[in-house]
């Protein structure tokens, strides 16, 4: 059984030596669709894999750290992406450093093995719970990437 869940975020970036438009600042409207496999009733009872309130409650802090701020890479070597992620850091802005280049497949990558860790510390590691299976995160209303649970 899967269930899913949908977070909503906008988020700022720039992708560091791509050819394309998005070598430039720029925003999206992120949607990711957070899903969960388990046996009904082997976590939660009453038919539930995970309580969709505490979805919210356990990964919604961690998803909303994303909302209205500007992402980039710790370790960039490019001049442009040191230069914004100082006078954000230097205005006290909001900012999410990632130690990776801010594409939707490293992000989306990132948010499983996040979750992974949230449910471990919620539910205790040695404790079957529900596996967030995978993370799908929309960076366009029609493009996507989709990382899974290693």
């Amino acid at each position: 059984m899967e269930i899913t869940k949908e977070f909503h975020f906008e988020m700022a970036h720039v992708l560091t030596n791509h050819q394309g438009l998005c070598g430039n600042l720029h925003g999206h409207s992120y949607r990711a669709l957070v899903s969960f496999t388990g046996c009904i009733g082997e976590a939660v009872s009453d038919g539930m894999i995970i309580d969709f309130n505490d979805v919210k409650d356990i990964i919604g802090p961690f998803m909303n750290q994303f909302d209205h701020c500007f992402a980039f890479n710790t370790k960039s070597d490019d001049p442009f992406e040191k230069a914004l992620s100082a006078v954000v850091l230097k205005y006290s802005k909001r900012y999410y450093a990632f130690p990776f280049r801010t594409t939707a497949e490293n992000m989306s990558q990132y948010m499983v093995d996040h979750i992974k860790q949230l449910l471990d510390e919620h539910y205790g590691k040695d404790v079957e719970h529900p596996i967030c299976n995978k993370v799908q995160l929309y960076e366009t209303a029609s493009g996507s990437a989709t990382a899974c649970w290693k």
